[in-house]
């Protein structure tokens, strides 16, 4: 993962670190955690959680609120960028007719399970939302496109949704 390189959590960090003539070992010392970490994270290579946030913030002197918003601005844009390019091909499909390859096999359970996670994600962010909504009305499309040329992949039951 690289985190662009505008302001980031890392920056933050870097300088607030160097401003106390602290080495990233000094650092890792009073948080808890490694001097790799510390180091990783200043490079935009990762992102501290909440708690590795506040603690970073306290040991440094950093406002815990500006620090926490930098990384979940960071995680937002970087969301948002996985989504976008995994979907990037989607336009080019919906445009296609669906004629499924022969080798075209279900998903396997875990690869749902990763896909239903992926989809929370989405959901729980008001910027992904309505990216994935558009996604999903291709996906829909393309389903009752292969629904009304009689095959039986993709055939759409009417089925009630239970709450």
């Amino acid at each position: 993962m690289r985190i662009p390189n505008q302001s980031t959590p890392g920056r933050l960090i870097k300088q607030a670190r160097e401003a106390k003539h602290w080495t990233q070992r000094q650092v890792a010392d009073a948080v808890g955690v490694t001097p790799g970490f510390i180091a990783k994270v200043e490079a935009n290579e990762s992102l501290p959680g909440y708690e590795r946030c506040i603690k970073l913030a306290d040991v440094l002197g950093i406002v815990p609120d500006s620090l926490w918003t930098e990384v979940e601005r960071v995680r937002s844009e970087l969301r948002l960028r996985r989504f976008r390019t995994r979907g990037a091909a989607l336009p080019r499909f919906a445009a296609t007719s669906v004629d499924y390859p022969a080798d075209v096999v279900p998903l396997e359970k875990t690869d749902m399970s990763t896909a239903y996670r992926h989809l929370q994600t989405a959901l729980a962010d008001s910027a992904l939302r309505q990216t994935l909504l558009k996604t999903l009305e291709v996906f829909a499309r393309a389903a009752r496109r292969d629904a009304g040329q009689g095959t039986s992949k993709g055939r759409i039951k009417n089925r009630k949704v239970r709450g």
